[in-house]
């Protein structure tokens, strides 16, 4: 529990995957080791080393920290004891706080912003369920297009206008995803919505959390945002936590499914579609050369290599990545368009997975591990840099390099895998986490 940072929130799906990563765990009685993991978990807990910092609506222990004068115990014997090699206390720095998505131009944003502001609203959807009616509350907008086709950069390009801070009383985001937890979505809307932390919080039932952000909200001009919705089951038993305020409040949903959209609001949807010829070449141009242009000589090849993208953004970001950090020359980029042409055939999520597992084969040997690991996080899980980089160097990941310490080598890392566009950079409350 050293290697985490002090007051870090720990998910216990993440911890329970390392400590079987590590090998800490050994077969007993048939059980698995995830079982043996959350027993083992429980007599820490029992014994008042670890303490639980959420627990779930069916009772199981969904996040636990640990106090900080065990923390520090930890550190100490383990460094005793030679269990791992302990990082210095200071926190990384240098992750850049103006990176910024690039959105081409002509981009839906536009409209987004005028739904966003304009007086109109939908009615309530009667939804039929065999017998029985479902009185439903219309999505004001929901984002519908393919995975990595852009809807969450779209959905945040919009969220952090000026213009909406300043039209809106509250804005809450929430992530949804496929295994959705209706209390986790619920806990994530009233902190952010309310500036609550978590922690405070974590007593707090289902229903309870329900109730507090219904009268936050109540009489407030609000804006929520809910990205990656894979179910109308998950809007069903968020939405009743919303008022109808009549005050041109607005709620915004990004999903993969074309048919989710139309449930959730029956009269609009914003599809998104793929970036045409000169859209995507814009965005290529930017990801790899910046403010700068594209050389006349490579400009043709470059062309046929976005063309072999298809459109589809997170492709084109993905081998821009890939350009950026190689050798500007015909030969270099001529051996990336045969590879690109090789999958043109392919579906698109296949593609797209073609051209993430390129961009992974293309990685420098000493890059693999570390981008292997963020595999073991859940999807959309937010890790503080300083708790990968004490992860990394414990699990043996970095060498010394020309003096420099363990810990600027893995910012070093970390920054490469950034620049190929294989890590996301997110900031929260002033803290710097991927």
């Amino acid at each position: 529990m050293g290697v985490f940072e002090e007051d870090d929130s720990v998910r216990v799906s993440t911890l329970v995957k390392l400590w079987v990563f590590e090998g800490l765990l050994k077969p007993m009685n048939d059980k698995s080791l995830e079982t043996i993991a959350i027993e083992f978990l429980k007599d820490l807990v029992d014994r008042n080393l670890i303490l639980v910092g959420e627990v779930g609506s069916t009772g199981n222990i969904k996040f636990v920290k640990i106090h900080d004068l065990l923390r520090d115990l930890c550190l100490s014997q383990s460094k005793k004891d030679g269990f791992y090699h302990v990082i210095g206390q200071s926190s990384p720095r240098g992750i850049s706080s103006q990176r910024r998505v690039v959105i081409p131009r002509n981009t839906p944003k536009k409209k987004v912003l005028d739904d966003l502001q304009s007086m109109s609203r939908a009615r309530c959807i009667i939804s039929e369920h065999g017998a029985s009616c479902v009185l439903r509350i219309p999505v004001d907008i929901p984002i519908a297009g393919m995975g990595g086709i852009g809807k969450t950069t779209l959905a945040k390009t919009v969220y952090s206008k000026k213009i909406i801070e300043q039209r809106f009383d509250v804005c809450a985001w929430a992530t949804i995803s496929q295994k959705y937890n209706t209390r986790e979505i619920l806990c994530e809307l009233v902190s952010e919505a309310t500036k609550k932390s978590k922690e405070q919080l974590s007593e707090k039932s289902e229903d309870e959390l329900g109730l507090e952000l219904y009268q936050y909200l109540s009489g407030r001009r609000f804006l929520i945002v809910m990205d990656d919705m894979w179910s109308i089951e998950a809007w069903d038993r968020i939405q009743r936590f919303f008022p109808e305020n009549e005050n041109y409040s607005r709620i915004l949903v990004t999903t993969r499914l074309s048919h989710l959209s139309s449930q959730l609001n029956n009269n609009y949807s914003l599809q998104m579609e793929f970036l045409d010829e000169v859209r995507s070449w814009e965005l290529f141009s930017k990801i790899v050369f910046g403010v700068g242009s594209c050389p006349h000589e490579l400009e043709k090849i470059g062309k046929k290599v976005v063309e072999n993208c298809r459109g589809l953004p997170l492709s084109i970001v993905v081998v821009g990545g890939i350009l950026r950090n190689r050798e500007h020359t015909l030969g270099v980029w001529e051996s990336i368009r045969k590879n690109l042409a090789s999958e043109v055939n392919l579906e698109n999520d296949k593609n797209c997975m073609k051209l993430l597992k390129m961009s992974y084969n293309r990685l420098p040997f000493y890059l693999k591990p570390c981008f292997l690991y963020m595999g073991v996080f859940e999807e959309d899980d937010s890790v503080r840099v300083s708790t990968l980089v004490k992860l990394w160097v414990f699990e043996g990941f970095l060498k010394p390099m020309n003096g420099k310490r363990l810990e600027t080598i893995a910012i070093e890392f970390l920054k490469d895998l950034i620049d190929r566009n294989l890590i996301l950079v997110e900031i929260k409350w002033g803290l710097q986490e991927t």
